[in-house]
């Protein structure tokens, strides 16, 4: 019998591609999904950059927008965003539910910054993050209730890493290390200049390695397309996942793809990312900054044929279960129920 409950509007403010439809497909007569993105309008936002006024300037569009379609909810994802979504409902005097995904900081905010943003969000109904290490840490940086925060784990589409077949980058075997944010890559290189019988392949970015000396084992690459990350991914022994701190919560897309090429991880020990990990994981975790624990990790790893192959069968089927698109959409829409907003 047909349901005479109206389809929800869901507003959505984000700093993706403008083609990004999110859950559009999976909720067709379900919900109505109004899409804003930081995209410039005008060259005024296209010139003024801090603060980015398109951010501003699309989070007021969003609001306006989602006032005019009277939406069920603004959905707003990162944590930019979400500050900038729940200033526009404040100065707009606006009454719809915000809620927020994707909330994630590599680096907590300080002074001003902090303080602007403990006031934008106290708007904010419900926070979606990636690992459950952040609900209490972020909720006590901002003076929140840990209960308004929900660890949906970061989802990756399985497809993303079937790439067509290319050449490995190099003939001999290799260790691999991908990503900018969180990463501690001075203290897994010096690791390597200890390991000479070992090749390590980084793809990062130029700030990630500043001051820091290359030894002839290592090969860096950077800016590359995402498809040749990902081969340099599919072709390495196993993966690298070096962190600043045993708190840093970044490296998520990279642990499942990870897990999606059937490639074992070797990580910095940080809370922010055990949640990607089924238990008894039989891989090493490292505290943060421990050289030697890194020389000892990755030498017993690359010299463990048995080791990588009982890592890869185990994070593979973990990824398949908990980190999918599946598994974050029925995370997400979990998210809207508990925020009022029911879809479907």
């Amino acid at each position: 019998m047909a349901s005479d409950r109206p389809i929800p509007v869901i507003s959505v403010f984000s700093g993706l591609e403008p083609g990004w439809k999110w859950y559009v497909e999976e909720t067709i007569g379900k919900a109505y999904w109004d899409f804003h993105t930081e995209e410039a309008k005008t060259l005024l936002e296209r010139k003024i950059r801090r603060p980015r006024l398109s951010r501003v300037a699309g989070a007021f569009r969003c609001v306006s927008s989602a006032r005019r379609l009277s939406s069920s909810a603004v959905a707003a994802c990162s944590q930019y965003n979400t500050m900038w979504a729940a200033i526009a409902l404040r100065v707009l005097a606006v009454q719809i539910p915000l809620l927020s995904f994707s909330f994630h900081f590599p680096r907590l905010p300080k002074g001003l910054r902090l303080l602007i943003m403990k006031w934008a969000f106290s708007r904010v109904e419900r926070f979606m993050v990636h690992s459950e290490a952040e609900k209490e840490r972020y909720a006590k940086h901002f003076g929140l209730s840990v209960e308004r925060f929900q660890l949906v784990r970061w989802g990756v589409q399985p497809s993303s890493v079937q790439i067509e077949d290319l050449p490995p980058p190099i003939e001999s075997p290799y260790i691999c290390a991908l990503g900018k944010d969180g990463r501690d890559y001075r203290t897994l290189i010096e690791a390597m200049k200890m390991l000479p019988e070992l090749t390590l392949i980084a793809v990062a970015q130029p700030y990630n390695l500043t001051g820091i000396d290359i030894p002839k084992n290592v090969k860096i690459y950077c800016d590359i397309p995402l498809v040749e990350a990902t081969n340099i991914l599919k072709h390495s022994q196993f993966m690298a996942l070096p962190l600043e701190s045993d708190e840093t919560s970044c490296g998520h897309i990279t642990l499942v793809s990870a897990m999606y090429c059937k490639k074992a991880i070797v990580a910095t020990s940080s809370s922010g990312i055990a949640d990607y990990f089924p238990v008894g994981y039989d891989a090493p975790k490292i505290a943060a900054g421990d050289v030697e624990g890194w020389v000892k990790a990755l030498g017993a790893m690359a010299a463990d044929h048995d080791r990588l192959e009982r890592c890869a069968i185990a994070g593979e089927k973990f990824a398949y279960e908990y980190c999918s698109r599946d598994a974050s959409y029925r995370g997400t829409m979990d998210v809207f129920r508990k925020g009022g907003i029911v879809i479907g």
